[in-house]
Order: structure tokens, then C-alpha cells, then sequence
């Protein structure tokens, strides 16, 4: 009984609206006929018996059609049976204000035009029309905001989408808007929730994008599109005897009570008003960031280098708020006393909670032109800091080194073998005769020994001596090579080390990087290990302890706390690493990057 009525109400209800009666042979109605921009509304078409095909085309000029379902259906009614074909139209409005529907078409037959009202998105609905809405139940709807609606140019905002349904939704896919001047980067993946609105469940699938508008001024956001398939709403049992929404009276539907729809749905669109770069960055590097650090790995990690060895600076700049090609590459101003030689540039973007942090590392060879002390430049970077906007400068401090001459000093100048020269010897001799040039009191005469030649020697004596000389360079020769040896040796056991530390730092920055504490504590843990090999820490605490630096003691405590506290806390990877690149046991660390290739010593040119 109760079923009858309800039908029977929805009968009345939809000749109320419609002024050709609930079965001429073909009827329209919409449903709601005031809603706000960006929001769709259903066009219902009946057609009573058999009859041409409606034609739609003439909504499209003002409408975007996004979704169409056909049922056919038959009712028994009071012992009469009828038969009509229902088409639902999911529309969007392509402007504001009021909007005429118009008669849609069949053969001779026609409706009658609708009137909407389309209410600005900055305006709120009316009272009655958000009462009907209530009324009506909302299915599937999207909302769309940014973090910041005012963002600096090329600085990050966070994007949200939120479709709310409730229906199952089987499938579909969000697409960000595409407009000129601003790049979209999906961040994270959708998450899902549920919510109540006017005592209605609904579930929320919610999806984020990092926005990074490239120009300043108004820039609009078009709006976002779902595209997917949904539960038919008014898929019914067929043993479910009620009525629909033409009415029918203890009638029954014949549709798929597992019927599914497709279905596209729209966000609003959303503005930003971009500033532009403030007056105190014109002329400077444009690095809109929320924190920015500087370090170096050196290559050789020693206070003196001799001259004709490399020293390689491996520098690291980190920017968070930022992608990767937005930090310049890493450069030194040049100097006396030093040639430089870039290499190799590495950049990538990372992802945590807050968003992108970009990374970029590059190599630069320095080549020691002259001895003694020398002092490689520092580097600044200067970037624009999004919470306090102010000019900011991250440094690398400047850093000096002990040129030693090279092994064995100038070579001498080139001289015959002695061998080849006869003995010099000197002595007094007595002055002259007489009627020669009288000599001076003291006078030193220099002679020529004659050359001894060797056959005057004893054959014995010349046997004894080649044995000697024999036995001598032979244990040169192994003296030689056992040196030689030994320092190989040495050289692999140093390589080694190094290349064992060089990964072990490797692994514990990208833990940290990734925002992973427990990846972080296993990292570090096997950082010590390679560090402290004869006496590894133990723990946390332990390594803290080496390590003696409070900025780094307090980094600790907060991963301490991510670990092991009973309530799940957010940890900052990012601000750990930057602490651990700032300690005294890290700089004084042999823990490099890749060894950049090693200019020649006197290029030409």
C-alpha cells in the first residue's frame, strides 16, 4: 500500500511539471532547475508507446551532455498494461543565469521548454533551492580548492580534488585541468574516506596535484573531469512492485537490477592570483623555497695535497617547494692559485608529505697552480623564502688547503756521469825557477791525474767486487718489489674503505630522503658500522654520542620518537640528513661521491 501511494504521488508530481500531462507520449522534466556553476543536473525524458528517436542535438549549444541512459520499461496498471522508454541526460551548463531547455523532438511530437537558473560559483543558492536539493539527494559530485589561492610565480600550491558519491563507483579516472602558464604533477596517491551530508553517506575519493604556475597575473583553472561508470541509481529488483519516477501504480520495471552507467563529472574552476618575483629578486637567481641547504663531499678529505694531484668538491644543493630544474647548476667564482674543471651535473625530484624537494649535484675538479696555502671559494645560493618572504642565502664556506711542492722538489740540472771524467785533485806547489813568472806567496796549482785503468787492478780484487755488486743489486731489486707490493696492498685496502663508506652514506641519504625512519635507523646503524669498524655503536644513543653534535643529538631524539612512540608522529627525513651533512665526524669522513674524471695536469691551450 504504501509502494502504491508513493508511485501514485510521483505521477502527480511529475504532471505538476509538466503541462502536457504524466502520459502524453512524449513528456520532459529536469531536476534541480537552480544550481550552482560547475554543477550538472538530469534532463528525464519519457516516450509512451513506440515512436521516432528524440533528437538531443539542439542542447548542445548551451550544455555539455557528460552522461545518457535509456531503459525500457513496462507498468500493469488497474489491469492495463503499458509500455514507454525513459532517457535520463546528465547536462552541464555552459554559462550562468537563466537557460531555456529546449523542446527536445520525436517525430511530430515535442516537449515543452524547461527554464534553469545557473547561480555563480561566488554566490550562494537560494534557500528554497538548497532545500529542494536536500530533498533531492545528490549523487555524484565533485569539489575542487588550492592551498593558496595567492601563490608567488613557479612556487608550489597544493591541489585538491574530492569527488563525493553516493553510489558505487566501479571505475574511472580524475584528470587535472590544462591551461597555458601552469604545470600540474600528481602528488601521492587517491585516498578514500566516507562523510555525512544532510544525513546522507557519502564515500570520498580524494586525489592531489602540486600546481606551479609559470606566470603572474589571474590565471583560472579550468574545472577537473571524472570519467568513469557508476551503479544505476534507478536500477531496480524486478520483484520490487513500486513506483518509479514517471509513476506507476503497483507496477513493476523490467531493468538490469545490476545496471551500471557511465558517467563524466566536473569540478568548479578555480583562480589564482599569481604575484610576481618581489622587487628585492630582480636580477638574481628565482628559487621560491620553504628551506634550501648546501654541503660537499671533498675528494681527497685531507688538509695538504701536493702539487699535480686533483681535488675534487662534490656539492650537493637541496631545495624543498622546488623541482630539480629550477636550482641552477652549482658553480665556484674563479681564483688565483687554482684551475677549475666542472663535471658531471645529477638532478631528481623527490616527494615526502609536504611535497617536492629538488636535488641536483655536481663535481668540479680543482687543480693546485702553485704551493703552498691555498684557499678554494665558497658558494652561495641564493633563494626566496615562501613562509617569511624574505631574500634568503644558503652558503658553502670557503675551504683551505696546504699545497706541498712535488715529490722530490725542481729536478736537477742534467750532469755527466763521473765516469766519464778523470779525478780532480789539488795541492800547494813549490814556486817557479827562476826567469819564469814569479809565482804569488800561496799560489794553488790544479793538475790532472792520469785516468787508472782498470786492468791495473788484481783479478782477484776485480771477482770480489762484481760479487758484491751482484748481491747488492739483487737485494735492490727485491727491496724494490716489496715496497712496491706493500703499497699496492695498502691502495686496495684504502679503496675498499672508501668505496665501502661512499655506498654506506649513499644508502642512509636516499632513506632519509624518502622520509623512511626505520630505513633511515638500519642505514645509519650500517654507517657506523663501516665508520667505527674495530668498535662499532650499538645503538642510537651510542652513535649519537660519536658523532657529538647537538643539532644532529636533537635529530636523533626526533627519530627516537618516530620510532618508538606510542602515537604515530610525522618525521622530517630532509632536516635529518641536512643535520648529519653538517657534523665534524661527516666533513672529516673519506665518504665521497663519484670520482669526477681528473683533468690532464698541463691541458694545452
Amino acid at each position: 500500500m504504501k509502494k502504491a501511494l508513493i508511485g501514485l504521488f510521483s505521477a502527480l508530481l511529475f504532471a505538476a511539471f509538466s503541462p502536457t500531462g504524466a502520459f502524453a507520449q512524449l513528456s520532459g522534466y529536469a531536476a534541480p532547475t537552480t544550481l550552482s556553476e560547475g554543477d550538472a543536473f538530469q534532463l528525464y525524458i519519457r516516450q509512451d508507446g513506440k515512436g521516432d528517436t528524440p533528437d538531443f542535438s539542439v542542447l548542445e549549444r548551451d550544455f555539455i551532455v557528460a552522461g545518457q541512459r535509456n531503459s525500457y520499461k513496462s507498468t500493469y496498471i488497474n489491469g492495463k498494461a503499458e509500455n514507454f522508454s525513459e532517457t535520463i541526460l546528465t547536462l552541464y551548463p555552459k554559462k550562468t543565469g537563466k537557460i531555456t531547455v529546449p523542446p527536445i523532438k520525436a517525430g511530430k511530437e515535442e516537449t515543452q521548454p524547461i527554464e534553469i537558473t545557473v547561480v555563480p560559483g561566488n554566490k550562494p543558492l537560494p534557500a528554497d533551492a538548497q532545500k529542494q536539493g536536500e530533498r533531492q539527494g545528490r549523487r555524484l559530485f565533485m569539489r575542487a580548492e588550492v592551498e593558496n589561492p595567492t601563490p608567488f610565480v613557479q612556487e608550489q600550491t597544493l591541489y585538491t580534488v574530492r569527488l563525493y558519491s553516493s553510489v558505487p563507483v566501479l571505475g574511472g579516472t580524475v584528470t587535472p585541468p590544462a591551461t597555458d602558464g601552469v604545470v600540474f604533477e600528481a602528488f601521492g596517491d587517491p585516498t578514500r574516506a566516507q562523510t555525512v551530508i544532510n544525513g546522507e553517506p557519502f564515500s570520498v575519493l580524494e586525489s592531489k596535484f602540486l600546481v606551479f604556475p609559470q606566470k603572474s597575473g589571474e590565471i583560472i583553472l579550468p574545472p577537473t573531469t571524472f570519467q568513469g561508470s557508476v551503479a544505476d541509481p534507478n536500477a531496480r529488483d524486478p520483484f520490487d512492485f513500486g513506483g518509479d519516477f514517471f509513476g506507476g501504480f503497483g507496477g513493476f520495471s523490467l531493468t538490469d537490477p545490476f545496471a551500471q552507467t557511465s558517467t563524466v563529472v566536473r569540478s568548479k574552476t578555480v583562480r589564482l592570483d599569481v604575484r610576481p618575483r618581489p622587487a628585492e629578486a630582480d636580477g638574481s637567481v628565482w628559487l621560491p623555497a620553504s628551506d634550501v641547504s648546501v654541503s660537499e663531499d671533498v675528494t681527497p678529505p685531507k688538509p695538504t695535497v701536493a702539487m699535480g694531484d686533483a681535488l675534487t668538491r662534490t656539492v650537493t644543493v637541496m631545495a624543498r617547494g622546488v623541482r630539480d630544474s629550477q636550482i641552477p647548476d652549482p658553480t665556484f667564482p674563479d681564483g688565483a692559485g687554482y684551475k677549475q674543471y666542472p663535471g658531471r651535473t645529477d638532478a631528481k625530484t623527490l616527494t615526502d608529505s609536504q611535497g617536492v624537494i629538488g636535488v641536483k649535484t655536481r663535481q668540479i675538479v680543482f687543480m693546485p697552480t702553485r704551493a703552498g696555502e691555498l684557499t678554494l671559494p665558497e658558494m652561495e645560493v641564493p633563494w626566496f623564502d615562501t613562509k617569511s618572504q624574505t631574500m634568503k642565502t644558503a652558503r658553502l664556506p670557503s675551504r683551505t688547503v696546504v699545497v706541498t711542492p712535488a715529490e722530490g722538489g725542481e729536478p736537477a740540472a742534467a750532469s755527466e756521469p763521473s765516469s766519464a771524467r778523470a779525478p780532480v785533485i789539488a795541492e800547494a806547489l813549490p814556486p817557479k825557477p827562476a826567469g819564469d813568472a814569479p809565482a804569488s806567496a800561496g799560489e794553488t796549482r790544479v793538475e790532472t791525474a792520469p785516468a787508472v785503468s782498470p786492468l791495473s787492478y788484481s783479478a782477484e780484487i776485480l771477482l770480489a767486487l762484481g760479487a758484491a755488486g751482484g748481491g747488492a743489486f739483487v737485494g735492490l731489486l727485491w727491496l724494490i718489489a716489496h715496497l712496491a707490493g706493500t703499497r699496492k696492498k695498502k691502495a686496495k685496502i684504502s679503496k675498499a674503505d672508501e668505496a665501502s663508506r661512499r655506498k654506506a652514506v649513499k644508502d642512509f641519504k636516499n632513506a632519509c630522503l624518502t622520509n623512511d625512519p626505520a630505513k633511515a635507523k638500519e642505514a645509519l646503524t650500517a654507517l657506523a658500522r663501516v665508520l667505527w669498524r674495530d668498535d662499532p655503536p650499538l645503538t642510537l644513543s651510542d652513535i649519537a654520542g660519536r658523532f657529538a653534535d647537538d643539532a644532529f643529538f636533537v635529530e636523533m631524539e626526533n627519530l627516537n620518537e618516530a620510532l618508538y612512540a606510542k602515537e604515530k608522529r610525522e618525521w622530517n627525513g630532509f632536516a635529518f640528513w641536512k643535520a648529519f651533512a653538517s657534523t665534524k665526524q661527516y666533513r672529516r669522513s673519506d665518504v665521497l661521491a663519484d670520482e669526477a674524471p681528473v683533468p690532464p695536469l698541463y691541458p694545452k691551450g
